[in-house]
C-alpha cells in the first residue's frame, strides 16, 4: 500500500496503465489507493474500469469503498458519470444517496430527490438544451433551501447518514456559560442568554435524535479525560431507544479533561460501516494517547482514508485555537463545522494585543523547561541518511555557516527553542507548531547572551519564551519582552526561512544540521495544503505587512513595498517557500518578472534563483538579493499581533 501510494504522486507515463491495472486488486484498500491516484491526475480513461467497481461485493459491503467509488466518478466528470449515478441511486441510502444527490443537485439546482424518474425527465431537458452535463458548473449553494428541508439537524449541520454516532465533550469547561456574539433581545430572560455550554448542547442533542427517523442507527459517546458510551454498539432509532438516549444525555454532567482523540478512536470502533461522526467540544485536547491538535488530526485522517467517515465538528464557545483544530479535522474528512458563540469580547481583545493591553499569557504547565544548549550536529551527508526529501527544516544562514533544524524533531514542549551558535553569533532557533511560526532570534542584548528556554505558557496560543537571566518573557512571533527586567527590548530577528530538506540541502550542500529524535511526522509540504491558512510577513518599525500563500501560489514573485523600503515576495511552490529580499543591488532597484518558470529583472534581463534571490545568468551573475526577516505562520496569528497590518491584496 506504502508503494502504491508513493506512485500515485509521481508524474511519468507508465504510472497512470498501472493504476488502472491495481483496480482489478483483490484487495479493496489497494484498488481505493490506485482510484484515487487516478482521479487526482484527471485520468479520464479510467472511467469505464471505476465503473465496473459497482460490482465488486466491497461496493455493498463497505460504506468506505462505496464512497470511494461515488466520488471517483463525481471527480473525473465523465458524461458517463450522469447515467451511471442516476440509474445507481435508487439502490443508494444514507450519506451514500447525498453524495449522488448533492451532485447532481448542483448542476439542476433543485433536490430531485431519490426518484429515478424525476432525474431522468431532468436528464432529457437537458440533453434537449444540448448543455454538456461535464461542462455545467454546479451551484450547490444555490439549491432552493426549501426542497432540502426535511430530516435532523445538530447545530445546523444536517444529519443524513443512516449510521452516526454522536460525540460530546463533557469536560470542566463545558460548565462555563455561552455567551454569544449576537445581541440578545430584551424579551429573553438571563436563563436563556446565560445557558452552559453543556446545557445548550443537551438541548441540541435531544432535538437532533428526536428528529431521527426510525431506519437511522446511532450511538452518544461522551468524553473528558475517558470515554463512556451510551449503549455498546449502534442502536435503531426506535421511540424506546430514543427515550433512553434522552435520559442519558440530561444526566451527563460536566468534569475533568479533554481527551478528544481517544474519543474519536473509540467512536470508529463502534461500527465497521460508520458513515457520520458529530462531534462537539469547546476546547482543544488535553490528555489522551494523542494530544497535540496536528497529530489527532493526522492520525484521524490516515485512519478514515479506507473508512470515508465525514466527520462534522461543533465549536461552542470556542476561541481561534480549539476552532482551528475543529474546522481543520472537519475539512479534512469530508465535514461540515459550525461555531456556536464564544468568550465574546474577551475572546477578541486576547486576540488582538494592542499596546494598551496587558500581557496575560495562558499557563500550561509549569516549570519552564531546561534549556536546548549545544545540540547535536551532524553533516548533511549524515543526516541525509535520516531526513526525507519534504521534511520541512527552519534553515539559517549566517557569515558563512548554514544550519538546518528539522521541524518534526522541535516539535514537543521541551525542544521548542534550540540555543545555538552559528557562524560565530549566538542564536535561538525557535518552534511553534501550534502557531506553525518557525524564528530564529540572535541572543545578545545590550551587552549580555541570553539563553531562551520555554516557558510553559502560551499567549495568542503561541510560544512565550523565558530567558534564564533575568526571567523576562518573551513573545515568539515577535521577540519582544513582554514582561520581566528587560520589559519592552526587542530581540533581532535574523534571516532564516521554512522549506523542504531537499530545497535546502541542494542550496547549502555544506549545511551542518541539528538532529535530535523525531516527536513527529506531520510537518512536511503538506502541512501547506491549505494554502490559504498562511502567510509570510515582515516588519520594520511599527509597519507590518504580509502576504497570503494563496495569494503568491498564482504570483509567484511579488514587487512590493514596506514604508520606502522596496522589497521582493517569492513563492516556491514545490517547496512551499516564502521568501522576503530587497530589491536593491548597490544604488540600483531591480523590478522583477516571473514568467516561464524564470524570475528575471527588467533593469538587467538576469534571470534569478526564486528561493535564493541569487542572479543565476546574465550582468548580475553571482550578485544576491539580502534576504530580510520574515516570519511564516498561520493569518490569523499575524493579524492578532499586527491589528495594524496591511496584507497584500486586501
Amino acid at each position: 500500500m506504502d508503494l502504491v501510494h508513493l506512485l500515485t504522486r509521481m508524474e511519468h507515463p507508465e504510472v497512470p496503465p498501472y493504476l488502472l491495472a491495481l483496480l482489478q486488486s483483490p484487495d479493496h484498500r489497494i484498488v481505493m489507493i490506485a482510484m484515487d491516484g487516478l482521479i487526482q491526475q484527471r485520468h479520464v480513461e479510467a472511467i469505464d474500469p471505476v465503473l465496473l467497481l459497482v460490482e465488486r461485493p466491497e461496493f455493498a459491503s463497505r460504506h468506505g469503498f462505496r464512497v470511494a467509488v461515488l466520488e471517483a466518478v463525481i471527480t473525473l466528470r465523465h458524461p458517463k458519470g450522469r447515467d451511471f449515478l442516476i440509474r445507481l441511486l435508487p439502490n443508494l441510502r444514507g450519506e451514500s444517496a447525498a453524495i449522488v444527490i448533492d451532485y447532481l443537485s448542483g448542476f439542476s439546482r433543485e433536490d430531485l430527490g431519490k426518484d429515478p424518474q424525476q432525474w431522468r425527465m431532468w436528464q432529457e431537458e437537458l440533453d434537449r438544451s444540448m448543455i454538456r452535463f461535464d461542462t455545467v458548473s454546479q451551484r450547490t449553494s444555490e439549491i432552493d433551501s426549501s426542497s432540502s428541508s426535511q430530516g435532523s439537524y445538530f447545530f445546523g449541520i444536517q444529519i443524513r447518514a443512516e449510521r452516526l454516532v454522536f460525540v460530546i465533550d463533557k469536560s470542566a469547561s463545558m460548565s462555563e456559560r455561552l455567551v454569544t456574539d449576537v445581541l440578545q433581545s430584551s424579551s429573553e430572560s438571563d436563563s436563556e442568554t446565560q445557558a452552559t455550554r453543556l446545557a445548550r448542547a443537551q438541548d441540541e442533542l435531544m432535538t437532533a435524535i428526536s428528529g431521527l427517523p426510525t431506519d437511522a442507527h446511532f450511538n452518544i459517546l461522551v468524553f473528558d479525560g475517558t470515554v463512556a458510551r451510551w449503549r455498546p454498539r449502534l442502536m435503531t432509532a426506535t421511540l424506546n431507544n430514543k427515550a433512553s438516549a434522552a435520559r442519558f444525555v440530561m444526566n451527563i454532567v460536566a468534569s475533568g479533561e479533554t481527551a478528544s482523540f481517544d474519543a474519536l478512536r473509540d467512536a470508529f470502533s463502534l461500527d465497521q460501516n460508520l458513515e457520520a461522526v458529530y462531534l462537539l467540544s469547546d476546547g482543544v485536547p488535553t490528555v489522551g494517547r494523542i494530544v497535540p491538535a496536528p497529530e489527532i488530526i493526522h492520525a484521524v485522517s490516515t485512519e478514515n482514508f479506507f473508512r470515508r467517515i465525514s466527520i462534522n465538528t461543533i465549536g461552542i464557545g470556542v476561541d481561534r485555537t480549539p476552532a482551528r483544530f475543529l474546522r481543520k479535522l472537519a475539512e479534512r474528512n469530508r465535514g461540515e463545522y459550525e461555531a456556536i458563540g464564544n468568550d465574546g469580547a474577551a475572546a477578541t481583545a486576547r486576540m488582538l494585543p494592542q499596546k494598551s493591553q496587558p500581557f496575560l499569557p495562558r499557563k500550561v504547565f509549569t516549570p519552564p523547561m531546561p534549556p536546548i544548549l549545544a545540540p547535536r550536529v551532524q553533516t548533511a551527508a549524515v543526516a541525509a541518511k535520516r531526513l526525507k526529501d519534504d521534511e520541512l527544516v527552519l534553515g539559517i544562514a549566517l557569515d558563512g555557516a548554514s544550519r538546518a533544524y528539522p521541524l518534526n524533531m522541535l516539535t514537543g514542549p521541551n525542544r521548542e527553542i534550540i540555543n545555538d551558535e552559528v557562524g560565530g553569533r549566538p542564536i535561538a532557533a525557535t518552534w511553534c507548531h501550534l502557531a506553525h511560526c518557525a524564528t530564529v532570534y540572535d541572543r545578545r542584548i545590550d551587552d549580555q547572551t541570553l539563553t531562551m528556554a520555554v516557558s510553559g505558557l502560551l499567549w495568542n496560543e503561541t510560544l512565550v519564551m523565558v530567558d534564564t537571566t533575568t526571567r523576562s518573557l518573551w513573545g515568539q512571533l515577535t521577540g519582544k519582552a513582554m514582561s520581566g527586567d528587560l520589559q519592552g527590548k526587542d530581540l533581532r530577528r535574523l534571516p532564516a526561512v521554512v522549506t523542504d530538506w531537499a530545497s535546502w540541502y541542494e542550496q547549502h550542500p555544506e549545511t551542518t544540521v541539528t538532529m535530535l529524535s523525531r516527536t513527529a511526522r506531520l510537518f512536511d509540504r503538506g502541512a501547506f495544503s491549505i494554502l490559504s491558512d498562511f502567510v509570510v510577513g515582515v516588519t520594520k518599525g511599527e509597519a507590518a505587512r504580509a502576504w497570503s500563500f494563496d495569494e503568491l501560489i498564482y504570483q509567484p514573485a511579488v514587487n512590493d513595498k514596506l514604508t520606502d523600503e522596496p522589497i521582493l515576495v517569492t513563492f516556491h511552490a514545490g517547496s512551499r517557500t516564502a521568501s522576503v529580499f530587497q530589491r536593491r543591488i548597490g544604488d540600483q532597484t531591480l523590478h522583477f518578472e516571473y514568467e516561464g518558470g524564470k524570475l528575471t529583472d527588467n533593469e538587467t534581463g538576469s534571470i534569478w534563483s526564486l528561493a535564493e534571490g541569487q542572479a543565476i545568468t546574465g550582468p548580475l551573475r553571482g550578485k544576491s538579493l539580502v534576504r530580510l526577516p520574515s516570519v511564516v505562520t498561520y493569518h490569523e496569528n499575524w493579524a492578532a499581533f499586527y491589528p495594524a497590518s496591511t496584507f497584500f491584496n486586501e
